[in-house]
């Protein structure tokens, strides 16, 4: 069965200054926290949100989040998908074994070593 969190979705902010952050989730909240506060992503959104909100001066925080576990109808992004104005990246724990050799796992480290490659590329750090 396809989470219903498995579709990408961003809380948007109107705050001329804002930082964007993806939120990659590892995990579903339990059914009944879904209901009354939402996903991981949307927790931490919103967490994230207030604490821009009440910084001087403040900063909107915009928050896009991505389901990733493929085998319970996620996808992990592909690297030219994350676009040059994401400025964070965060990723939730889980209950899965992330030494483990599940297919998705290993697809996620790919993701998060090309990630920080092309981090160290555009800022000129090549020591990797």
């Amino acid at each position: 069965m396809v989470p219903p969190i498995a579709q990408n979705r961003t809380l948007l902010s109107s705050h001329p200054d804002k930082v964007r952050m993806l939120v990659l989730e590892t995990d579903e909240t339990h059914p009944d926290t879904q209901k009354e506060t939402g996903s991981f992503g949307v927790i931490l959104g919103e967490l994230l949100k207030k604490a821009g909100d009440e910084h001087e001066p403040s900063l909107g925080i915009e928050t896009t989040m991505q389901y990733v576990v493929e085998p319970e109808g996620g996808a992990i992004p592909k690297l030219e998908e994350i676009g040059d104005d994401i400025h964070a990246i965060l990723i939730t724990g889980s209950c899965w074994d992330a030494h483990g050799d599940d297919e998705w796992i290993l697809k996620l480290m790919k993701f998060i070593r090309g990630t920080c490659m092309n981090i160290d590329r555009r800022s000129g750090n090549n020591d990797n």
